[in-house]
């Protein structure tokens, strides 16, 4: 039985090395070392610059230094660098739906960075993400031409008088290799490999992610492939009684405290009372969750202890809900775990 919920409303490289190249193009040693938190490109394999920036190449010229990335339908976007989510949803100046972020800049201020133009965006507004959190799906909402995401980083505040050209940002992490202001002409094509492992997302595809007993399979929710490869496991209510159970078990890259977030997909996820067990160490904390509110959301559980490695932080989501049995359907997809 698949309980439809609908669908959402479209809505560093060392300062020795890069101090003589940021000289040259106006920006301050200062400026780029506070952008330290802001790494990585947003997105990963290679992607086409459609518009360097949007000062040059737009008509009417839209002012701000924004880069458009051409993207397919559905691909996944992720966070650039740590920070909080300052706002998301749909914005109607023409950006479509979209995720803000804000990182500290290390003097009192803040750097933003804007996602725009998506199909889905996953964080609600004043959730954290780390590095490489993936935030939402691409497409071509808003004041659009095409599918692709507008990516823009700003300086304490979001005005076009604001927007700043980037540092150096990693494009592939395993070779050490970076793009700033020279790469991004139109037509260039960049690439990026992978982020810097410091916030695991486990996916129901991954071997850190097993079940027990009745669980079926759905295209719906979260995959790092995009939206057209989409994949929820799902099984319903069971009374008081547990039977049907999941279990996330990351490999945490540091002994830490981690915010942890739990994907709710679209569909297969209308039941009230998810019943999830977070163990740290030898504690174990139950939540229950209302699941039917959520379409393709990170839904936060609470912060809790980890240590490096597996199995002392782990969550386990069960199908007792209290639901009359075969009521209600339980989806179990991906989880996010965000240092703090």
């Amino acid at each position: 039985m698949q309980a439809s919920k609908g669908r959402k409303r479209s809505w560093l490289i060392a300062a020795c090395v890069i101090a003589p190249l940021l000289a040259t193009l106006g920006i301050g040693v200062r400026s780029a070392l506070a952008y330290a938190s802001i790494t990585d490109l947003p997105f990963i394999g290679s992607h086409q610059v459609t518009c360097s920036w949007h000062e040059a190449c737009t008509d009417p010229p839209t002012a701000g230094s924004g880069i458009d990335f051409a993207m397919n339908y559905g691909e996944t976007i992720y966070a650039a660098g740590a920070g909080t989510v300052y706002a998301s949803g749909w914005d109607s100046t023409g950006w479509g739906n979209q995720v803000v972020l804000r990182h500290p800049d290390g003097s009192g201020g803040y750097y933003y960075t804007r996602y725009a133009h998506l199909v889905y965006y996953f964080p609600p507004t004043g959730a954290v993400v780390g590095n490489g959190s993936p935030i939402g799906y691409a497409d071509s909402t808003g004041n659009s031409t095409g599918n692709h995401l507008h990516f823009e980083m700003y300086h304490n505040g979001l005005s076009s008088s604001t927007s700043i050209h980037f540092t150096p940002i990693y494009g592939l992490r395993g070779s050490g290799q970076t793009y700033n202001d020279s790469y991004f002409d139109d037509w260039d094509w960049v690439n990026h490999d992978r982020f810097d492992g410091s916030t695991p997302t486990l996916d129901d595809r991954d071997t850190q992610f097993s079940t027990v007993n009745w669980w079926s399979t759905a295209s719906y929710g979260f995959d790092r492939g995009g939206l057209s490869n989409a994949l929820t496991h799902w099984t319903y209510s069971n009374g008081s009684t547990v039977d049907s159970r999941a279990y996330w078990s990351p490999n945490l890259p540091a002994s830490r405290n981690y915010a942890i977030y739990v994907f709710v997909p679209t569909n297969y996820a209308n039941t009230t009372n998810a019943h999830y067990v977070i163990k740290s160490g030898s504690t174990y904390t139950h939540r229950y969750i209302n699941q039917n509110p959520y379409y393709n959301d990170w839904v936060l559980l609470g912060t809790y202890y980890g240590q490096a490695g597996t199995g002392y932080l782990t969550v386990e989501l069960r199908d007792d809900t209290g639901e009359a049995p075969g009521s209600k359907d339980i989806a179990a997809d991906a989880i996010m775990f965000v240092p703090q």
